[in-house]
Parts: structure tokens; sequence; C-alpha cells
């Protein structure tokens, strides 16, 4: 609107106008029909597509522990060994475990709540904290997962997914790098090709590496704190070691996140003496994990927050269980690593201080290998 000499008049303005046309019509609901049908078909086969995630992900793993075996001897003799080792575990260990772990987590399930009821009469910050109620949902889900009742249930369709996860595996370990490399063969540009080719190297040797050093701290915790807590009669010793030794994968405050539960199981038995010795251990591993074992993930590979393991556990557990959230910390980390990976790209050309040639961007082991990535905006001159 505009004000002229006789008073305000209207100017001309174009309307907007939309036209609806039957092609965008149909296109907006072919998207729509198309999201439904995608989404449809990704849950029908979200086990199949576990299957190979899983064999994908444990392939990758093992060929780190082949590499590792393959510096003292033959490769052909590191890879038999790997493979032999990995069978024994699962098929030897596979049976026991799956005894122990019902019986256990069935006792658990009953002394933990009532351990945790006869805190909240004792001290009242646990029954503001609600530890009884939390306690009985923590252990609820357990025993869903892995009582005998669902050890028994479980059993009857593991075998079958044991093979194919086994058979996916095995193809996994000897065609996997010929399917990256037959990716990226479709890169026509060979200073691309080996810029990926590099990026994807070091990404996956140091998101492997840690996650090996990890499971390793894992393990030897799980082994040292079931004898522990056998020795000290809390019940349910390799549950709870279980429990310690998976949540010790969260860097820095783990282990106090996993003493939960072995201290609870502890108001069960009358000694003084046996929450000292909970937490002097506890507090040892802890130690132990930041000052030594971190520092060194973080020297060989490379360093991964707490924050981003949480994340990947609880994605992970909430699509999959137990075993998603192990995959999920796996995926996630590999991913973190593949960033981690990446040349700096912030140098691109930066003017010079004569107007000349760029000036070069410092030396960094990550880029160092990767300085074709950067030749085609380079003065060639």
């Amino acid at each position: 609107m505009t004000v002229g000499a006789d008073g305000p008049r209207r100017s001309s303005a174009r309307s907007l106008q939309v036209t609806v046309t039957l092609s965008s019509v149909l296109l907006v609901i072919g998207a729509v029909v198309a999201a439904i049908v995608l989404g449809n078909v990704i849950d029908a086969a979200r086990r199949p597509l576990a299957w190979v995630v899983a064999a994908s992900v444990i392939a990758w793993l093992v060929s780190g522990v082949i590499d590792i075996f393959a510096r003292r001897m033959r490769r052909p003799l590191a890879v038999a060994t790997t493979l032999v080792a990995l069978v024994l575990l699962e098929v030897g260990g596979a049976g026991g475990e799956r005894a122990t772990l019902g019986v256990e987590t069935d006792r658990l399930s009953t002394t933990l709540p009532a351990a945790a009821r006869d805190l909240e009469a004792r001290f009242h910050v646990a029954a503001d904290f609600r530890l009884a109620e939390r306690t009985q949902a923590f252990v609820d889900r357990l025993h869903d997962r892995f009582g005998t009742h669902a050890q028994i249930i479980g059993a009857v369709g593991s075998l079958s997914t044991y093979v194919v996860t086994g058979i996916l595996t095995l193809f996994m370990l000897v065609y996997g790098s010929r399917f990256v490399a037959a990716a990226l063969e479709q890169i026509d540009d060979p200073t691309r090709r080996e810029a990926l080719s590099a990026i994807l190297r070091n990404a996956s040797s140091a998101g492997r590496l840690y996650l090996l050093i990890v499971l390793a701290q894992a393990a030897a915790v799980v082994a040292v704190c079931s004898v522990a807590f056998y020795l000290l009669s809390l019940p349910a010793p390799f549950v709870l070691a279980l429990i310690v030794g998976w949540l010790s994968v969260v860097p820095y405050f783990g282990f106090v996140l996993g003493g939960f539960a072995p201290l609870i199981a502890a108001a069960t038995r009358s000694h003084a003496y046996t929450y000292i010795i909970l937490s002097v251990l506890l507090v040892g591993f802890q130690v132990l994990d930041v000052t030594v074992v971190r520092p060194y993930a973080e020297r060989r590979s490379l360093r991964v927050g707490p924050t981003m393991i949480l994340i990947g556990v609880l994605l992970g557990y909430d699509l999959c269980g137990f075993a998603g959230a192990f995959f999920g910390m796996t995926i996630l980390v590999e991913l973190w690593a593949l960033l981690r990976a990446m040349p700096d790209r912030s140098y691109g050309e930066p003017p010079s201080d004569d107007g000349g040639r760029p000036t070069s961007p410092p030396s960094s082991p990550w880029t160092d290998g990767l300085a074709g990535a950067r030749a085609p905006n380079s003065d060639t001159s």
C-alpha cells in the first residue's frame, strides 16, 4: 500500500497461486506408500538383517584377532587357530553358560529385590531413590531374558541361529574384503579411490583395536569377579560378574554402574568386610581402567567418551535386546572412528603471505597418507 497526494492507494501485488497437478499428487501418494512398504519390509526382515549385521561385526572383530596372531605365526595357521578357538569357546561354553545363567538368574530374581527392600528399611536415601522398585524392574527384565524358562524356550531356535550366523561369519571372513574392494573400484578417480581406501583402512584398524582392548578387559573382569564373588558367597556370582564386566565397557564410570548390583546383593550378608572387599575391588578396577587401560587404548587406537558408548548400548538394546546393545555400541564406535579418520579439509587453499603458493597443512598421522585427496585443489604449476 502506498500513500499519495490524494490519500492511500492500494498497490497491485501478485497473489501466491499454488497449482496442484495430478502428477504431484500421485508423486506424494507414491512416496508415502513406498515409505510404508519399506518400513514393513525392514520390520519383517529384522531377523535376517540382524544375522547379517551380527555376522559382519563378528567377522570384522575376528579378522583383527587373526591379524594379531599372524604377527607371530603364518597366516593360515593363525586363521585355523582363531576359528578353532572360537568354535570351542562357543560350543564348549554355550551349554554350561546357559545352565548357569538360568539357575543364577532365577536365584537373583528373588534375592536382589529382598536385599533392596532391606536397604530401603535401613536407609532413607534408598527409599527416596525407590531402590526396591527399580531393582525389581531390573531383575524382571533380566529374568525374562536369561531365566531358566527363557533358556529352555531359546534353546529351541538357537541351533539354527548359531548355524546361520556361523556360516555368514565364515562367508564374511573370506569375501568381506573383496566386497569392500569391489565397492571402491566403482570410483573412477584413482586419487579419490586411494583417499577413501586409506580412510576406511585407518578407521577400521582404530575402531577394531579399541573394541578388542575393551572386550579383553571385560573378559578379564568377568573372570576375576566371578571368583571373587564366589569366595564372598554372593548369590549368582557369575551373573553379577557379567553385569560388572559388561558395564565396564563404559569409560570412566562403568565399574561404578556395574558395582550397584553386587553391592545390593551383599546386603544379604551380615558381615561388614564383604562391603569393604567389594568396594576395594570395584574402586581398584575403576582406577586401573582410568589410569592404564583407557590411556593405552587411546594411544593405540582412538578416544571414545562415555556418552557415545551409552547411546550405542541403549539404542541397540531397545532394538534387539542385550545382543543389540553390543552391536549398537560396536557400530557407533566404528562410525566415530570413521569420522576421526577423515582428512582435515579446513585448510583448502589458504592464502600465503607473499600471494604465491598456498601454505601446506601441518603434518598429521591421519592425513599424511591422504595427501592425494587435496591434490586437485593445489597449485601444480
